[in-house]
């Protein structure tokens, strides 16, 4: 660090834009319209310098941790510096801007001081309903991003704090829920508004050159550390693949493949060999892309320290050119996060061998999307719930992994209350819990995945599904064993059942039961190298079974007692390899 620049003044600078950051995440959420922001905080924020570096971002969801930076680095170009003034709000869906599907909408807005672009205060949420070919949007089945729903590029729809009316008339009558999309468009303006008060505020206290040294001074560090961090790791080139389980609009499995280069200081990502886009919806915008391989940098260098503009220079990334991970227009990418999901699962699988005790093993890495849509008979409208589930996190070197986790890229997305569902919607929740014996066995065990059913109560009520990893479920490491596979059975009055991963506006009568059942995390370690000790508490908590015990770990117990049996455990675990 330069003398002239003073260490305490640089960390009183730095926790004073991540706080400006933290004030604008729950002005959005408090005062958002939809669940989903609010309940679920499908949202992220951050606030940027004028060239986009990243000064703070919240915690949010980590496949956003650089599709906003990526994102507003397009919109300046797009727009140009000089065309943004005092109180404009810019807003952007498509997916070949932001990377994501169209329901993630992007607003923005500049921060000016005294005439002069000094940075952007950004936004990034779910949108409820933005005029898809179904309600809320589509989970399945879809080929263009014309049918995901109303896209719009990089878009004024405040111009010196005043709405352009015409605008936002628009983005009204293309949902079907005006009321809900024009109040969540509130919410992160107003969240916009406050990241500009706390900006310039910390401007008027330190003065814009300390604000920018320091800051220059934060990114220098952030790159110095995790250049030491990658200079750790052993030279060479790391490979991975797996497959995911289709697109939705056929039935084969496609690959991604990922090599990983370590060389001193830098790393390459490169996805060549993974497979050309896909008819179905399983695209990513490259934006998107690039932040979930910077998501998967993240897990693995240096993650005690925050995201700033000087994280990721030290990694360069590959990606071609229409392939699933860049796909050429009007590709659907509808369901961005299943492969790319896989992918930052498959860069931390890829550095196993090189650093053993920094990964874990398979973890959740679909959304697992239940989407119900019909009449609300009581409220007598049409209603659109939708969620992600938990799963089961990988185990690692240090511990287990953890029991239902959201998946990889959610990160702080929240549990939506059953209290919520069951007001708002006319759904009941007859059970939520965790999955017996659904966590890949090891000397560190996966965690267990989550099993809900919801009964629908309503008329007209339609089911769509996105259920992924049965192809490739949770891997073990190291003689660790895979986690169970997701599955889903839709339980009919007369008894009938039917099972069924995907799906779109699958009708749902009266009465019927819809069981979903999501992914456990792998094993780390041989199961033989268990304690008993443990592997008991285990079957005391109701996390694996006897006969589970028997199987994967060679623990024997008492037939009538929870007593581990020596003698039989001793010869079980002789015979095991």
């Amino acid at each position: 660090m330069t003398h002239s620049i003073n260490p305490v003044e640089v960390e009183l600078v730095r926790n004073a834009f991540m706080s400006a950051s933290m004030d604008m995440r729950i002005s959005l959420a408090r005062s958002a319209f939809s669940p989903v922001i609010y309940e679920s905080l499908d949202c992220s924020v951050g606030i940027f310098n004028e060239h986009g570096e990243t000064l703070a971002q919240a915690p949010g969801l980590p496949c956003f941790l650089g599709s906003l930076q990526g994102t507003l680095r397009l919109v300046i170009n797009k727009v140009g510096e000089k065309h943004m003034e005092e109180g404009d709000i810019y807003i952007v869906n498509d997916t070949y801007v932001t990377g994501s599907h169209l329901n993630d909408v992007v607003v923005l807005s500049p921060v000016i001081l005294t005439g002069q672009l000094i940075g952007f205060t950004v936004t990034k949420a779910h949108w409820l309903d933005i005029g898809s070919s179904t309600p809320g949007w589509p989970v399945i089945g879809t080929t263009e991003i014309y049918q995901e729903g109303i896209r719009f590029g990089p878009t004024k729809v405040m111009s010196h704090g005043e709405f352009l009316n015409d605008i936002v008339d628009i983005l009204g009558r293309n949902s079907r829920f005006p009321d809900a999309l024009i109040g969540d468009m509130n919410a992160q303006i107003a969240a916009c508004r406050i990241g500009e008060r706390r900006y310039l505020e910390i401007v008027e206290r330190f003065g814009l050159t300390t604000v920018i040294n320091c800051m220059n001074e934060v990114f220098e560090t952030t790159e110095s550390l995790e250049r030491q961090d990658i200079k750790s790791i052993p030279d060479g080139v790391y490979t991975a693949e797996g497959y995911v389980d289709n697109d939705g609009a056929g039935s084969d499995p496609f690959l991604v493949r990922v090599a990983v280069t370590v060389n001193d200081t830098d790393i390459i990502v490169d996805t060549s060999g993974s497979s050309k886009q896909r008819r179905g919806c399983t695209n990513s915008g490259l934006v998107q892309s690039i932040s979930y391989c910077q998501l998967a940098y993240k897990f693995l260098i240096r993650p005690d320290i925050g995201v700033t503009g000087g994280s990721f220079r030290p990694m360069n990334i590959c990606i071609e050119k229409g392939s699933i991970f860049d796909p050429v227009e009007p590709t659907s990418c509808l369901q961005y996060g299943t492969h790319t999901g896989l992918l930052v699962d498959l860069i931390i699988k890829a550095l196993s061998d090189a650093i053993p005790h920094r990964v874990v093993a398979g973890l959740p890495r679909d959304p697992w999307n239940v989407y119900m849509t019909g009449w609300h008979p009581q409220r007598q409208h049409d209603f659109v719930s939708g969620e992600a589930l938990a799963g089961g996190w990988g185990a690692s070197s240090f511990g287990d992994g953890e029991n239902a986790v959201i998946h990889l890229d959610a990160g702080d997305f929240k549990n939506r209350p059953t209290e919520t569902a069951e007001n708002r919607y006319p759904i009941l929740i007859l059970s939520y819990g965790l999955g017996m014996d659904s966590g890949g066995a090891g000397e560190f065990c996966g965690g267990l995945k989550v099993a809900k059913e919801y009964q629908v109560l309503g008329s007209n009520c339609h089911l769509s599904l996105w259920f992924d990893m049965t192809v490739t479920p949770s891997w073990g490491l190291f003689g660790g064993k895979s986690g169970d596979a997701p599955k889903v059975t839709i339980i009919y009055e007369n008894g009938q059942e039917k099972h069924i991963l995907k799906v779109s506006r699958l009708p749902l009568p009266i009465g019927s039961v819809v069981r979903a059942e999501t992914g456990g995390g792998g094993g780390y370690g041989p199961p033989k190298n268990r304690t008993s000790d443990k592997v008991r508490e285990d079957v005391i908590d109701g996390y694996i079974s006897k006969q589970k015990a028997l199987q994967d770990y060679g623990v024997a117990f008492d037939e009538d007692a929870v007593m581990v049996n020596i003698q039989a455990t001793d010869a079980m675990r002789a015979e095991m390899d």
